[in-house]
């Protein structure tokens, strides 16, 4: 049996038509949730967030490996070169628990 059951659904504001003939069943028990970048929960914006953070970091501690590199500092650029894996784990990490959220 269908909780929630709509046929034949159209949507016109003024001349423009946004929806026409739509048709929706969600049964006992189904799980809805819409999706699209206005849908996302707050959990997801943070992770994704948190993500582009992550990816930023990445990108300066590679360049400060780079240039460590260049100037023979071995133990600053081994430093550099585990801050830019951290930071590139946290960001997938971060971009899954995204996904799962959803």
């Amino acid at each position: 049996m269908a909780r929630l059951e709509l046929t034949g659904v159209e949507k016109r504001y003024g001349a423009v038509e946004v929806l026409r003939d739509v048709n929706l069943r969600i049964d006992d028990g189904a799980g809805v949730e819409p999706v699209g970048a206005t849908a996302m929960n707050p959990t997801q914006k943070l992770l994704i967030k948190f993500a582009a953070k992550y990816r930023k970091t990445e990108r300066v501690a590679r360049a400060k490996y780079r240039a460590a590199v260049r100037l023979g500092r071995v133990g600053q650029a081994e430093v550099y070169a585990q801050s830019m894996d951290h930071a590139r784990r946290n960001r997938a990490s971060n971009l899954r628990l995204a996904q799962v959220s959803e």
